[in-house]
């Protein structure tokens, strides 16, 4: 707490009552930014939908994140040279990054 009080110009959290709370004991100001629900989603005329050609034959796994360490997007290459092993050829990845955030597989 000391640090939060004494060494941060600003403090932001993810949950409003955690603000409010370290607020009040700080006597501060805590910004909250949900991690839930961006403002973009309430004007369609701001959406960047992508179109997919889907294809029955194949099973699509989808992930929404950003390239994040936690995250850990970088183990997809591994898992396509699983499955490519296995023979499993029928399944595809559909990510929400931009094209080259994640380690390629020149398999994929």
């Amino acid at each position: 707490m000391y640090d939060f009080k004494y060494n941060n110009n600003q403090l932001v959290t993810e949950n409003i009552d955690v603000s409010k709370r370290i607020g009040l004991r700080l006597n501060k100001t805590v910004h909250t930014v949900s991690n839930t629900y961006h403002q973009v989603f309430d004007n369609k005329d701001l959406w960047n939908t992508p179109v997919f050609q889907f294809d029955e034959k194949f099973i699509y796994i989808l992930t929404i994140a950003a390239n994040y360490p936690h995250k850990n997007l970088s183990i997809i290459p591994k898992i396509v040279d699983e499955l490519l092993s296995r023979n499993v050829k029928n399944v595809k990845f559909v990510l929400s990054v931009n094209q080259g955030d994640i380690i390629s597989n020149k398999k994929c």
